[in-house]
């Protein structure tokens, strides 16, 4: 195994031991659920305020938008203290650590070690077409009770299965037992009917 490999795997085993802790939980999203009426104001607001702490978790400081400018172009109805506030909630609740382990995270992971081990050529696997799938799973409130090794997993191999490539299926096959990552034919149904 090439020290590529070896580093990806070891990163991979850092991320499997990390995601637990970025979970939401069970409860929190059987409340969301159930909620008849949800302030929309708020859910707005908490959308525009992640939006602002992961630009500044990915962005440079110069290409941050103000406050103002963010609630002006998301048409947010809540107000710069009000932003504030939910940053404080919001940050307090993820302990000040913003750079969790998403599915994203492992998407990219997957894709690099199946591309690392691979002989065929690199551009069968799209990842711009598995993040626009992933962004379309995180939009149902159900993606968000898997897993994200998990969620990412599926993905890829739903991928793999459409090119009916042995070889990546092969390697995608190693990775999840590495990843000690069971996929259940249920979920799989579920992102049939999504991707």
């Amino acid at each position: 195994m090439s020290s590529e490999a070896l580093w990806l795997f070891k990163q991979l085993n850092l991320h499997l031991e990390q995601e637990g802790r970025f979970q939401p939980r069970e409860k929190g999203l059987s409340l969301i659920e159930c909620a008849a009426e949800v302030k929309p104001k708020h859910l707005s607001c908490i959308g525009v305020c992640c939006f602002q702490l992961a630009a500044r978790v990915v962005e440079e400081e110069c290409n941050i938008p103000s406050a103002h400018e963010i609630i002006r172009i998301s048409q947010c109805k809540c107000t710069v203290s009000d932003l504030k506030r939910m940053e404080k909630i919001i940050s307090e609740k993820l302990h000040f650590e913003f750079k969790a382990t998403t599915a994203l995270t492992f998407l990219h992971l997957y894709h690099t070690i199946v591309l690392c081990h691979t002989s065929e050529r690199k551009e069968v696997l799209n990842l711009d077409k598995l993040e626009a799938q992933l962004k379309a799973c995180n939009c149902r409130l159900v993606f968000s009770k898997a897993k994200p090794s998990v969620l990412a997993l599926c993905l890829l191999t739903l991928e793999v299965q459409t090119l009916k490539s042995v070889e990546l299926f092969e390697i995608l096959l190693r990775v999840q037992k590495h990843s000690k990552v069971n996929i259940s034919h249920g979920l799989f149904l579920q992102f049939l009917g999504l991707v």
